[in-house]
């Protein structure tokens, strides 16, 4: 399993240093793919991101200052597990220079505490409009989706309140992301890639298996548009 993350690990770099790279030769079939697909398809429409992180421990509502309370980020716990992941996006809606929805697809591995391997698909819904960003470009966001993972190590079972826990579990993940406004199409992002099962906000959902928290992680990556 761990061989098929750094197999997928590998596309993202060499798609991202197709993207960035300077023009090759038009019999490399990078190029071709490139030229003839993700182009057209993409049209600056699309996006790369390679992340890690370690593990966070932290309630995910304190980690944002929901609920009545909050946790500043070096007060957070951490543990004994790391992630690296990559996703491709798409822009799928854009109103001006406000807000926007893209459409994501990843995949990770976890490292250290566990073993496993996830793979999730979900909309993020970006607010893109700051006053500072003349200065620093600024970006926040928020995804809802679906997470899936090869297993349920112990601690996670534990911690959804449900024996055996679920592989299929929602993909919220909050991030937020600068960018230097003479470069927007690099920006560096930092994410809590979050899974859980929601009991806690909508009830026993069957599609989950009734769980409630899971494995999130804090991460930061580089993402690439193109």
């Amino acid at each position: 399993m761990v061989w098929c993350v750094s197999r997928a690990s590998s596309v993202f770099i060499v798609l991202a240093a197709s993207i960035a790279g300077s023009e090759a030769a038009e019999s490399d079939p990078v190029t071709s793919v490139r030229e003839r697909f993700l182009v057209p398809f993409c049209s600056g429409h699309c996006a790369v991101t390679v992340f890690a992180g370690p593990q966070l421990t932290t309630d995910l509502a304190a980690a944002l200052g929901a609920e009545g309370k909050f946790t500043a980020p070096w007060d957070y716990r951490w543990g004994a597990s790391k992630f690296i992941g990559g996703a491709l996006s798409r822009d799928v809606f854009e109103y001006r220079d406000y807000f926007k929805i893209e459409a994501e697809i990843g995949v990770g591995q976890r490292f250290g505490s566990f073993h496993e391997t996830d793979g999730w698909g979900a909309l993020y819904f970006r607010w893109t409009k700051f006053p500072w960003n003349d200065w620093v470009k600024t970006s926040i966001a928020a995804s809802t989706g679906l997470d899936f993972a090869s297993a349920v190590p112990a601690w996670e079972a534990r911690e959804t309140g449900v024996p055996g826990g679920s592989k299929l579990m929602h993909y919220f993940s909050p991030e937020i992301t600068f960018a230097a406004p003479s470069n927007p199409d690099w920006e560096i992002v930092l994410r809590i890639h979050h899974r859980s099962g929601g009991r806690k906000y909508w009830g026993d959902v069957g599609l989950f298996n009734g769980t409630g928290g899971g494995i999130q992680y804090g991460v930061i990556g580089i993402r690439h548009h193109f």
